[in-house]
């Protein structure tokens, strides 16, 4: 008897034990853990969202202070992401342009923090983060996916550098609010020197100065992408800013891609460049009717956030068209099952057995 109580407890037991697993299934518990992180990363995302359009209307002045705050986090986030967690797979993205913009921006207005301020060096940065960094938001189309950490920040890296001198330029002490900005028709204290400075001073830092940093960026970059590191690249797959953009052009069939992607390397690697040159040419041209004129930098600011969210719309509703079509294809029964439900009548009797119809 005892046995037989042994045996019927272990039989129980191994019966509860197997309910146990089916409840918390590995594969569905790391399913659903999954799928609350996205959900998190959504309402996280949602959140910067909601805040920065909210400080945008509240409190224009403390902009800079947020471009701060993304940079404490973000930076080490994106080197610890690029070198470690991707095992330096996307270590070369981290000598960018806009890495450069974002470094000089934030020297500048701590700078402007602790007591000094240029106003020409300010207009000279104010052209690069919102002229060529912010049209990368158009040439990179950035997509402000908000279930994307890396997305969120690649966005932000090209929005925000360009909100905080936008702060800079158009509010002073006594316009921190946008109803005091609207009241004062004059320019800004950092924008007075420009009414007063000749054509060849206001050409010097608002156009060569840019360009001479976007050289100084060019040749740092040559030296180590395509010199210093040229084989480590090619021996271990890294990806770099051409590797990324000729893959997207290839993919939209870009007329570009076929004019850069063409000859060899050391053809591509100019054509290249100097496409570069004339991208930051124009787009520093761009940017010079905003540093002036505030009607024209409120419309650009609002322009700037309208692009990477629709793109980010765009690739939400080409992800669900196809999330439908994938939930579609696995939930149609297999060919042989239709082929044979189709041969049978309402009573599920084959046709070939069926009774003929009274």
């Amino acid at each position: 008897m005892a046995i037989g109580l042994r045996g019927r407890l272990s039989r129980d037991g191994l019966a509860a034990l197997g309910s146990f697993e089916n409840v918390f299934d590995l594969d569905t518990l790391q399913k659903s853990c999954a799928a609350l992180k996205a959900g998190l990363r959504k309402h996280v995302s949602n959140a910067k969202y909601a805040g920065s359009c909210g400080e945008e209307g509240a409190a224009p002045w403390a902009l800079p202070r947020v471009f701060f705050a993304f940079l404490t986090v973000a930076m080490p986030w994106r080197f610890y992401d690029f070198v470690f967690r991707h095992r330096g797979y996307n270590l070369f993205y981290l000598f960018d342009f806009c890495y450069w913009v974002n470094a000089a921006v934030a020297w500048y207005l701590a700078g402007g923090a602790a007591g000094w301020d240029l106003p020409h060096l300010s207009a000279a940065l104010y052209s690069l983060a919102d002229g060529p960094v912010a049209c990368a938001l158009a040439a990179w189309r950035c997509r402000w996916t908000f279930g994307s950490a890396d997305h969120t920040t690649s966005t932000l890296m090209h929005l925000l550098p360009g909100l905080a001198m936008f702060a800079h330029q158009h509010f002073g002490p006594g316009t921190e609010t946008w109803a005091a900005r609207l009241q004062r028709p004059a320019p800004a204290p950092a924008l007075s020197w420009l009414k007063r400075s000749d054509l060849p001073a206001l050409l010097g830092w608002r156009v060569a100065a840019p360009l001479l940093f976007y050289a100084a960026w060019q040749l740092h970059y040559w030296l180590v992408v395509q010199v210093g590191f040229a084989r480590r690249i090619q021996a271990r797959g890294h990806d770099t800013s051409f590797r990324c953009l000729s893959r997207r052009a290839k993919r939209a069939g870009n007329l570009l891609a076929a004019v850069v992607l063409h000859g060899s390397v050391a053809r591509r690697v100019v054509v290249y460049g100097l496409l570069q040159a004339v991208f930051t040419l124009s787009t520093l041209a761009l940017a010079q009717p905003s540093l002036t004129s505030f009607p024209v930098a409120c419309v650009w600011q609002v322009a700037k956030f309208a692009l990477p969210l629709w793109a980010a719309c765009q690739h939400e509703a080409q992800a669900a068209r196809q999330h439908e079509a994938q939930a579609a294809r696995h939930a149609a029964p297999p060919a042989q099952h239709r082929h044979a439900a189709q041969r049978r009548d309402g009573r599920g009797v084959p046709h070939r057995l069926a009774a003929p119809a009274s």
